[in-house]
């Protein structure tokens, strides 16, 4: 399935098999233009949700539908409104609106800098205390474990608890060896503060950070090495203008990097 020119990295199949890890088992039912899934009833993309390479034909969604009608999708509007959202809608789904943070990397590093929210400039600035390391596909399996092992450990650290099955870092330490992902970090006296990173050839995506103070400058250097690397865009992830939603502090949090907001649609029973 050829999902490369689609503006999310999170499909591939090393994404899928983390999901797998994370919240499976799933029944793959992925069609020629869509990564689905099926588990209890529902169909996802995988615990996240369906999406299309902007080339899907109405029989694709039909054959989904004839599986079950409990389907979570996401429209990208590609090209306008996708034929998968047409025909949910004909069937009486009705859509609301998805909306994520995205950053242009095809502007000057000035510019990024400058678009950023004032009260992280200083933040940001912080990463030349530490020693920054880049762990890419570079790294041999020994240094690349050495590294994701310490990563490990400060996110655990971090939240409490460990937050999610062993084998899903095994899947993180492959998606680094296959040219798949990258992870930043900073020490001082250990680490403080790292940042995981998936992309393809058009866009990075933010996936997680830990710290022990300030994630903003190791997001920050995240960011500027996937414009290095040469991809188009940095998804930041979802935004939410709720404020009384739970993750609200981490969307507006997010937001702060710069960027804009892109508008999709979602389909969720």
């Amino acid at each position: 399935m050829d999902l490369t020119n689609h503006t999310s990295p999170l499909y591939s199949p090393l994404g899928i098999e983390y999901q797998q890890a994370y919240s499976g088992p799933y029944e793959g039912i992925s069609t020629n233009n869509m990564v689905a899934a099926l588990k209890q009833g529902e169909i996802s993309g995988f615990g996240r949700p369906v999406i299309d390479n902007g080339n899907v034909q109405t029989d694709e969604i039909h054959q989904l539908w004839h599986v079950s009608d409990r389907i979570w999708y996401r429209d990208y509007l590609i090209k306008g409104l996708s034929r998968a959202s047409m025909f949910l809608m004909r069937n009486g789904l009705v859509p609301t609106p998805y909306y994520r943070q995205m950053i242009d990397l095809s502007q000057d590093n000035t510019v990024l800098f400058s678009k950023i929210r004032r009260s992280y400039k200083q933040l940001v600035k912080q990463w030349k205390d530490y020693e920054i390391v880049v762990v890419n596909s570079s790294y041999n399996e020994l240094e690349r474990l050495k590294h994701l092992t310490a990563f490990k450990e400060l996110h655990t650290k971090c939240a409490g608890r460990q937050t999610r099955d062993p084998k899903t870092w095994r899947v993180q330490s492959r998606m680094i060896a296959q040219k798949e992902a990258f992870l930043v970090l900073a020490y001082q006296d250990g680490l403080k503060a790292g940042a995981f990173f998936v992309f393809n050839k058009k866009t990075s995506y933010y996936f997680c950070s830990a710290c022990e103070d300030n994630s903003h400058f190791i997001i920050w250097r995240g960011i500027l090495h996937s414009k290095k690397i040469g991809v188009r865009w940095v998804d930041m992830g979802e935004r939410i203008f709720d404020q009384s939603h739970k993750q609200y502090g981490i969307s507006q949090f997010k937001g702060g990097f710069g960027g804009k907001v892109q508008v999709c649609l979602e389909f969720k029973l």
